[in-house]
Order: C-alpha cells, then structure tokens, then sequence
C-alpha cells in the first residue's frame, strides 16, 4: 500500500484542470485510429507502393516541425484556447471528410493537412500544463497527461485494427469523434490562461519563466 501511494503521490494535489486534461488525453489517445493504420492505409486500401507510402509520410513529417513552431508562436500570441480551437476542429473536419471520401490520392492529402493541424495544435496543449503548474508539480502534470495518452493507446489502435478491414471509414469517424469529445472537455472546463504569462514573476525559483521579449537566433 505504501509503495502504490509513493508512486501516485506526483499525481496528487494537481490542479483540477490538469485532471481534466488526463481524461481528454485518455479519451483522445483512445480514438487514435488513423495514425497507427495510416501506411497499411495508404499501401492495402489507397494502393500506393511501400516506397510510395513512406515517401509521403516523411514528407508530413518534415512538415510537422514548422507546423510545431507555427503553433507555439499562435499560441503564444493568440492564446491557448483559441489554437486548439481552431486547429483541433480543422483536423477533426478534416478526419470526417476522410470517412466520407473514397480511398484515393485527395484522402491522402486530407490526412496530411489533418496530421498537420494536430502538430500545429499541439504547442498550445502543452502550454496550458505549463501555464497551470509551478516548477514543483510540472513534471508530475506533463507525466499524467503522458500516461493518459499511453492509457489511451493502449486500447485505441485494437479497435482501429477491428474497424480497419470492414468500416473504413468509422475509423476515421470515430478518430474525429474522439477528438471531438476531448476537444470539448478543454473548452468547457479549463480557461485561458494565457493571461498567466502576463504576471510579474517574483519567485527566483520561477526566474526562467519570466516573459522576454526580443529577438531568439537558434543556431
């Protein structure tokens, strides 16, 4: 009993919006049907060759580390909330079409420009963990939203194995759907918090935290 309160005891105490992003995280990951099917997809249902199929996925790859930095700018700028707003529902739209569409080259552009608006998305997550933990519990937080999504996982590539070889298209249905349901537990239940980087920082433990202006070269 020690041992198991020892190892949930970086859990406890968080704020409870971070609570809420575990459970989108589980309910999210448990929708990931696409991404893991996505080259038997592209090779078994589209008919692209193996050489093919990864030729188009390491260019989505390549895409998604500006789609990355584009979304951390967005974010920073915008505001949180609304990036995921924004990007999250346009991949889930994105991924409706897709269950909608026939297999062909115009599904493997709608789930290119899908995986892009998820990357694109995924800066502004990870700045609301930020934003609502101190350097004491953040570790503890980024480690629960990570094991919710294994949680997830776990489960949600079997049932888009199941649905893969008779209901295509609820693959990608139900991936969207998944989504659609984390995506509303954010909006409803966490707010902006942006406004957070905004205040002075007094805290010397908290010093990197402090907003700076200017211009960064990254070499």
């Amino acid at each position: 009993m020690a041992s198991i309160k020892s190892l949930l005891s970086p859990y406890r105490g968080l704020p409870k919006e971070i609570y809420i992003i575990f459970v989108a995280r589980i309910i999210n990951a448990l929708g990931s049907f696409v991404m893991p099917l996505l080259t038997i997809i592209l090779t078994d249902k589209i008919g692209l060759s193996k050489e093919t199929a990864g030729l188009y996925i390491s260019l989505s790859g390549l895409f998604f580390m500006p789609a990355s930095l584009l979304g951390g700018k967005l974010a920073d700028t915008i505001g949180r909330k609304k990036v995921i707003l924004f990007f999250d529902s346009f991949a889930i739209i994105l991924y409706i079409v897709a269950g909608l569409t026939e297999p062909s080259m115009t599904m493997v552009y709608i789930l290119m420009f899908a995986g892009l608006a998820m990357f694109t998305a995924g800066p502004a997550h990870d700045s609301l963990i930020a934003d609502l933990t101190t350097p004491e519990n953040r570790s503890g937080a980024f480690a629960l939203s990570y094991m919710g999504w294994n949680i997830g996982f776990a489960v949600g590539p079997v049932l888009g194995g199941i649905l893969y070889k008779n209901h295509l298209p609820w693959v990608f249905i139900g991936d969207a759907f998944t989504a659609l349901i984390s995506l509303s537990l954010i909006l409803f239940f966490i707010k902006e918090t942006i406004g957070k980087t905004k205040e002075e920082i007094t805290d010397e433990k908290r010093s990197l935290e402090k907003e700076k202006k200017g211009l960064f070269l990254l070499f």
